[in-house]
Formats: C-alpha cells, structure tokens, sequence
C-alpha cells in the first residue's frame, strides 16, 4: 500500500511538470504528422497499384498507422537516459538510501509521459467502435487492444530500464539506444505492418516489439481477438523482469558512485 501512494504522488508530480513543456509537446506532435503523412501515402499507393490483393484498405492503412503513430507516443527512450544520468552521476545513491522502491519511482517517471497519450487512445478506440462507420470493432477488441498496451508498456518500461543499467559499465549508451530503437521500430510494425512482410518472415508477428504497435493495431482494425496474443505478451513480459532482475543484481554489484 506505501509503494502504491508513492507511485500516486509520484505520478501527480510528473504530470504537472509535464505542463510546463506544452511548447516540446506541441512540437512534437506536429514533427510527427510528418512521417505518418509520408507512411500514409506511401502504402496507399502500393494498395493502387498492387497486382495481388491486399488484406489492407484505404481506411485500413490510414487507421493502422494512426494507431501506431499514437502509440509510438508512449514509447518513449527518455528513461534509459535518465537512468543512465543516475548512475554515471552518482544520484542512484539517494534512490538507493530512500525507502522506497528505484523501479517504482522511475515507473511513475516514464508512466507520467504517456498517460496522457493513453486516454486519448482508449477515447479514440472507444469511438470508433461505437460511433464510427469506419471499420466494424467491438468493445471486447478495444478491451483487449487496451490491456495489451498495459502490458507492452510495463514491457518496453522493464526493457529501457535494464538497457539504462548497462550505463554501469558502459559511459555512453547512446549508440546502442539509437540502434535499438531502428530495431524496434521495424520489429514493432512501425513502419510496416508485420502482417504483409514475406511468408519466410511471418514468424516475427510473435516479437515482442510486434504488441507495442502491431498487434493492438491489428485487433482494432480487423476485430481478431486471440488468446495466444495475451499468452505470448504476458510470457515477454515475464521474461523480461527475469532478466531484469539479473541486470539489476550485477549491476547494483559493480555500481560506483561515478558510474562504470
């Protein structure tokens, strides 16, 4: 119950700091139509011009990418960096001495920059099962899309947070988390979605990355609600954590005030 008040407290705090960048939000949210509009347009034409038929229409691939574009929002890098700046700067000692849990303060940090891009989400998912003629989805698949976000957030969270302990013995993670999210962004559906890429590679639907965008993506459009989807994503989920806590044992053995 302590560390729930905590992460409540904390979370209010980190989303009234959030107002003050109202400019950087702004910003960004326009920079962002701008691949979007280019994705948008890009596979619009492929549909046109394809010679077999696609499973996606023009509706389709306007919605897919809306809803990945959204969801890209949430899945923000920024905590590795700050995790990062806590250990080479020597602020995880504070953390460390305070009463309370490192993973539920950063939590709350990396849950206050998306919560709002999340309501706005369900909102927009929520209409257009109930209000739109666009495509024909059900408040099961909004449900379902809904709880595969949460835990493809609490997913990509744990998995920036064990890259960010890597700074414990790597000065500068930049250039891996600059990697990583070219790897993510192919793997997640971003910039295609998983489901037109060859036979040979039908196997990545399955990638972790694919439920941060794809799959929730893919239930909103096409109304397929599967259990394997929640199986599979609880199972990386778990994994995850698992391999975190293994990070986080070393890491916090070989952690120096200065960093690595």
């Amino acid at each position: 119950m302590t560390a729930l008040m905590q992460f409540i407290a904390l979370l209010g705090i980190r989303i009234r700091n959030i107002g003050v960048y109202k400019f950087d939000l702004f910003s960004t949210l326009v920079g962002s139509l701008i691949p979007f509009v280019g994705y948008v347009l890009y596979w619009l034409s492929i549909i046109l011009y394809a010679t077999d038929k696609l499973i996606y229409s023009n509706n389709d691939i306007i919605l897919y990418y809306m809803f990945a574009f959204l969801l890209g929002f949430i899945y923000s890098d920024e905590i590795a960096f700050s995790i990062g700046e806590d250990i080479s700067h020597g602020k995880m000692n504070a953390f460390l001495l305070l009463p309370c849990n490192y993973l539920i303060i950063k939590l709350s940090e990396y849950i206050s920059g998306s919560i709002f891009v999340i309501v706005v989400l369900v909102i927009l998912m929520l209409y257009i099962s109930i209000a739109s003629s666009i495509i024909a989805t059900s408040i099961s698949a909004v449900m379902y899309s809904t709880l595969l976000i949460v835990i493809s957030v609490l997913f990509y969270f744990i998995y920036l947070t064990a890259l960010g302990l890597i700074t414990v013995w790597m000065k500068n993670i930049q250039g891996m988390l600059y990697f990583q999210r070219i790897l993510t962004s192919l793997l997640s559906g971003m910039v295609i979605p998983l489901s037109l890429l060859p036979s040979k590679l039908q196997w990545l639907l399955w990638n972790p990355f694919a439920f941060t965008m794809y799959v929730p993506s893919y239930i909103m459009i096409f109304n397929e609600v599967r259990a394997e989807y929640f199986i599979a994503a609880l199972s990386w989920l778990a994994m995850m954590i698992f391999i975190y806590k293994l990070i986080w044992k070393f890491a916090i053995k070989d952690y120096q005030a200065y960093g690595g």
